[in-house]
């Protein structure tokens, strides 16, 4: 259970077993290390009714580079992010425009794999028993009503740091990761993802720390995210009520 009364939402109750029962048997899933579906009645109503100070939209995007490495890895690999509900199609331009994740090393070389200039937005999911009024799964974005005193940064940073353990680049780099790249006879490589970003006369190469094991296909993948979304508004509101 997410929230247990009208003013929050629910999921019902045969889909909590086969989430975790996926959960378990998923690469690089069961890495997950956040506690998932803890009861959240406990909390005074009154942190759980707000109005809205923002809003943001958490997209799953795709492209022919991330399907590839779901023919290499086995799992399907998408950008999970956030932006501003009203920038969603502009924020699938920038991500085309820096072709986001396209850049590997091998032997000391950046290589620019095809394919990472045709990024959208995925569909997502429907989840028929979800029912809240702060969070709602859209067809291509879930949207998030932010808290009183919760900024866009705020929300991002948290949403972001929650997910960084099953961060593909992170996931490559463990002892598990490893070996399940060993097992299905791929290069570990494949996975450390970079993106050439080119301000002015300078070009800065970052990781792509946003790809992630997430299918918005899979109505479990989808409540793990919502869920994660939920925690990082509760904790919010966890604060500033305890001040």
């Amino acid at each position: 259970m997410y929230f247990a009364d009208d003013a929050c939402g629910t999921l019902s109750a045969p889909l909590i077993p086969e989430f975790l029962a996926a959960r378990e048997a998923a690469w690089p899933l069961s890495m997950w290390p956040v506690p998932l579906h803890q009861p959240l009645s406990g909390l005074p109503r009154a942190m759980r009714l707000y109005e809205a100070a923002s809003q943001r939209a958490v997209y799953f995007a795709v492209c022919q580079g991330a399907a590839r490495l779901k023919e290499l890895l086995k799992f399907f690999v998408s950008k999970v992010g956030c932006t501003g509900p009203e920038r969603l199609s502009r924020r699938m331009e920038e991500l085309r425009d820096v072709e986001y994740g396209a850049l590997q090393k091998a032997e000391g070389k950046w290589i620019r794999d095809p394919g990472w200039d045709m990024w959208f937005a995925s569909k997502i999911a429907s989840l028929p028993t979800w029912n809240s009024p702060h969070i709602r799964v859209g067809n291509d974005a879930i949207i998030v009503d932010l808290p009183p005193g919760m900024s866009d940064v705020d929300f991002d940073k948290a949403f972001d740091a929650r997910f960084q353990a099953i961060a593909l680049v992170h996931w490559a780099a463990t002892a598990t990761g490893q070996a399940y790249c060993a097992a299905t006879n791929v290069n570990p490589g494949v996975a450390f993802r970079f993106t050439a970003d080119t301000v002015g006369t300078d070009r800065k190469i970052t990781s792509a720390t946003e790809l992630f094991p997430l299918n918005p296909h899979k109505p479990w993948h989808v409540c793990l995210v919502v869920d994660v979304i939920s925690q990082v508004i509760v904790d919010h509101l966890a604060t500033i009520h305890c001040q």
